[in-house]
């Protein structure tokens, strides 16, 4: 009698069953798997875009409140500005109960909403996006999950504590050229990015003023070159000397050691600036001379050579940059485009004065006092 061996037909059909489950498990895990893989992704991409919206929210909020030096009308601009900015193609949840105004420790990196001692001087925005989003929720049903996102704008952040205004206008083409935009091309206007650009290209490779010689009142500059050109390009425009102060008697080498009187308005509308009358250039080094020496960091080389020595200073001062001028030689006038934070860094006697930029005022009026020269950046 032979016997038939192996496993039982209901041995096989359990067999089957296990793989068949193990399956089920298996396929149900790379679901879930996928499925986090893909909302971990989309997830993403929706915060970036939850933060633009945070991020211009308290952005507008700072400006309005810096602009005006007051906290009216500040949470209504920051949450206007923040519905703008779509998020997966609907507008974020932007309430005013969460926009916060406070004084921002720049130290400590905390914002005190609670009873600022310094005044306020800073936004902060949570923006949210609610929505069933997630593949995981509609493969098994669960509730959607909310995005957070909170952006903090600082109205002092990039503050240059300036001696005061002087006598000098820069062209705006000149700075331009340093972040690779056209030099011809007065109607574009800085963003954030661009002020920051321009106070690194020219604090490495400081801006070149020619105030003698064959280049005479050029401007030049390194580094950030525009259309492939090569360094030194000289920019339409020159480095002009200003009438500021309308007094009987006043000296343009004077309003260089001192304060000019006149006040600059930016912003809004043109201001155009006349420019002064005299020996600019040697005017220009006496006074550039005086300041350096009255603010303690005066280096001359050699030490005895007077006015015909090189010498270094680290002189915050505010400037007119100007987008276009009319006129020449002592008839010239100047359209002026923005107030300029500069720090001047020196003089060498084959004619040139150096000088970097560390931040822009676009609107308001500059008067002679010793102020600051300020921006919103975006601290959290």
């Amino acid at each position: 009698m032979r016997v038939r061996r192996g496993v039982p037909a209901g041995g096989r059909w359990n067999r089957r069953g296990a793989i068949a489950a193990m399956a089920a498990l298996l396929i149900t895990a790379v679901m879930m798997l996928g499925a986090v893989a893909i909302d971990y992704g989309r997830m993403q991409y929706f915060r970036a875009q939850l933060r633009t919206a945070a991020d211009a929210a308290a952005h507008s909020g700072a400006v309005v409140m810096s602009r005006t030096a007051s906290t009216d009308g500040v949470p209504d601009s920051a949450r206007s500005m923040g519905l703008r900015e779509l998020v997966n193609g609907q507008s974020p949840i932007v309430d005013l109960v969460d926009i916060k105004l406070g004084d921002w420790d720049d130290i400590n990196h905390t914002l005190d909403t609670i009873a600022p001692i310094d005044g306020y001087d800073a936004v902060k925005v949570t923006a949210r996006y609610n929505g069933t989003f997630l593949l995981a929720n509609r493969l098994f049903g669960t509730t959607g999950g909310q995005l957070k996102v909170t952006a903090i704008a600082w109205t002092e952040g990039s503050v240059v504590d300036t001696r005061c205004l002087k006598p000098w206008a820069f062209p705006y083409a000149a700075l331009l050229g340093t972040i690779g935009q056209d030099p011809a091309n007065d109607a574009y206007n800085l963003t954030p990015d661009d002020i920051a650009e321009i106070a690194t290209n020219t604090a490495d490779n400081p801006i070149k003023i020619s105030l003698g010689g064959s280049d005479a009142g050029n401007i030049y500059w390194e580094g950030g070159d525009y259309a492939g050109q090569n360094v030194h390009q000289y920019t339409p425009g020159n480095f002009g000397h200003l009438d500021l102060d309308p007094s009987p008697g006043s000296r343009y080498e004077d309003e260089i050691a001192g304060c000019a009187e006149n006040n600059v308005s930016v912003g809004g509308g043109l201001n155009v600036l006349d420019a002064s009358t005299g020996g600019a250039v040697g005017q220009t080094i006496h006074g550039v001379e005086t300041l350096c020496q009255e603010h303690g960091s005066y280096v001359a080389d050699p030490p005895d050579a007077g006015h015909n020595a090189d010498f270094d200073c680290a002189v915050p001062l505010k400037v007119a940059i100007y987008a276009n001028a009319s006129g020449t030689g002592t008839g010239t006038s100047y359209v002026t485009k923005y107030i300029g934070g500069v720090i001047l860094s020196g003089y060498r006697h084959n004619g040139w004065l150096y000088a970097y930029f560390t931040g822009f005022q676009t609107s308001g009026s500059v008067s002679s006092a010793p102020g600051p020269v300020e921006r919103v950046i975006l601290v959290h």
